[in-house]
């Protein structure tokens, strides 16, 4: 079996945590995650981070918020407030 290097975790981690890899270098990422702190680590982090937004229910913004938000986004990206392009 193949070994396997943090950026080659990294850069097959969509398809690592989707399950959809070949068996080989799933099961050498499991030995790296094993060996790896750092790499579990991030790995448990994005699958909780993709568990909580799939959980993830509507928030009505406040008016007031919501103005203030789009002030600042037509700030940066150098567009009046409610005008759309």
């Amino acid at each position: 079996m193949e070994k396997i290097d943090c950026d080659q975790v990294l850069d097959q981690l969509s398809e690592y945590l989707d399950e959809e890899m070949r068996a080989e270098l799933c099961e050498a990422i499991k030995e790296h995650l094993a060996r790896c702190q750092d790499c579990k680590v991030m790995v448990d982090s994005v699958r909780k981070t993709i568990v909580l937004y799939q959980k993830h229910s509507t928030i009505e913004l406040p008016m007031q918020a919501t103005v203030k938000l789009s002030a600042a986004l037509a700030r940066e990206y150098g567009r009046e407030p409610g005008r759309a392009d």
